[in-house]
């Protein structure tokens, strides 16, 4: 799709990396400009647990305007609607901070991607990997965003089961649906100070009505970094639409901008 009637005009199309077999499924948001011998700066988008690439579309969207490439990718095996493949019996925070570094990979060898300009924006279960990824490859991105992360997740870890060897595979994660037991032993040794192995920007992000994940877990989890911002986002719930969008893009987009190293 040719959006060229748009202020910052942009090409939105389907993009695999790899097969469509085995590899990862996304959408491109690709500004006009780029290509055409420009590079221009590449963000990725890890999405939340049970929704897929459609949460980054709207980001795409504002961004590609603004002169970022964006490509919002399905996790393997995080939703029954991915067109990535995959099971949710199979799939954890670790597997998705995976296919983050997978994509991530894929994009350095695409001719339009500035390698010195790689971010990455993760919401919800996609902020926990987002971090996870940045930590244990702290020289990947210029820098992340972190929204509504669902830290909540490790105490998960450490109160649903007694022992790692109890968890059963697969179990009833909260009623929602079932899930394969590394989707809480991968985590069960991690420790979250691990995640301050990314020396890079950091911006983070909460709604102040968010109804499943407190602020707090957002919070803390940015006094690990030693170069973050912290921002509540008014109306937000777990996740940004109508004006708590707009205020997130307002916080993102200079973020962006402030970070994006010119040659």
């Amino acid at each position: 799709m040719n959006r060229s009637d748009m202020p910052g005009s942009f090409r939105e199309t389907e993009k695999w990396c790899g097969s469509p077999e085995r590899g990862i499924y996304g959408r491109l948001f690709l500004p006009e400009h780029a290509g055409r011998g420009k590079r221009v700066p590449v963000v990725l988008f890890c999405h939340e647990l049970y929704r897929n690439h459609e949460s980054g579309v709207p980001y795409g969207l504002a961004l590609a305007k603004k002169g970022y490439a964006v490509y919002t990718f399905d996790c393997r095996g995080a939703s029954k609607e991915s067109r990535s493949p995959g099971s949710m019996l199979d799939m954890s925070v670790l597997t998705c901070a995976r296919d983050l570094m997978e994509v991530y990979r894929e994009a350095l060898a695409w001719p339009f991607t500035d390698p010195t300009n790689i971010f990455a924006i993760g919401a919800s279960q996609g902020a926990f990997s987002t971090a996870l990824a940045a930590g244990r490859n702290p020289d990947a991105f210029a820098g992340i965003v972190l929204m509504y992360g669902a830290f909540v997740i490790m105490d998960d870890v450490k109160n649903m089961f007694a022992d790692k060897e109890s968890v059963p595979d697969p179990f009833d994660y909260k009623g929602w649906s079932m899930m394969g037991a590394r989707y809480l032993t991968d985590l069960w040794d991690f420790d979250m100070s691990e995640l301050a192995g990314y020396k890079g920007p950091v911006l983070v992000l909460h709604g102040d009505d968010d109804p499943l994940v407190d602020p707090s877990y957002s919070r803390n989890v940015a006094k690990i970094y030693r170069n973050s911002d912290f921002y509540m986002i008014e109306g937000g719930r777990h996740g940004f639409k109508k004006a708590a969008f707009s205020s997130a893009i307002d916080k993102i987009y200079p973020f962006l901008a402030e970070n994006t190293k010119f040659s």
